[in-house]
């Protein structure tokens, strides 16, 4: 693969970029199992259900998305759902810009509804990029 342009965002199975996504994981959630996260994107190699993205300004991963194309007993039809998303906070306008190219990749592929967990508020989601809470996700710890 050529040179990276800056600032553009682009589809990746490139080991040195799965690391970087990881690496960006395990700052977010320190008990994220990255190992079973790399084979997981790899698997996308495989059977195209599961699309590594990334954006660089020069060396620097300053944003990242790990989507896939999924199936769920609650809809109809397959989904794109956002398994791990992350942009530098000194780049706040590229969430714009990842939610834009994610529409267009939706529709690319005639799915028409897009879901995401979150830990974070999602009325911010809610407001900003058009979500809306239409599931609930309960976690319980068995010990």
């Amino acid at each position: 693969m050529g040179e990276k342009k800056n600032n553009e965002i682009y589809l990746t199975y490139q080991k040195d970029d799965l690391h970087k996504i990881c690496d960006k994981i395990k700052e977010t959630e320190e008990n994220a199992d990255t190992e079973k996260f790399l084979a997981f994107m790899l698997s996308g190699l495989f059977n195209y259900r599961v699309m590594p993205f990334v954006q660089y300004n020069g060396d620097d991963l300053v944003a990242c998305a790990v989507v896939g194309i999924a199936e769920t007993p609650m809809e109809r039809e397959s989904v794109l759902y956002i398994h791990f998303a992350f942009i530098d906070v000194k780049y706040p306008y590229f969430w714009r810009k990842g939610m834009l190219f994610l529409e267009d990749l939706a529709r690319s592929l005639k799915i028409k509804k897009i879901l995401m967990s979150t830990k974070r508020s999602p009325e911010a989601f809610e407001k900003k990029y058009k979500f809306k809470k239409s599931y609930t996700v309960m976690e319980k710890e068995v010990i």
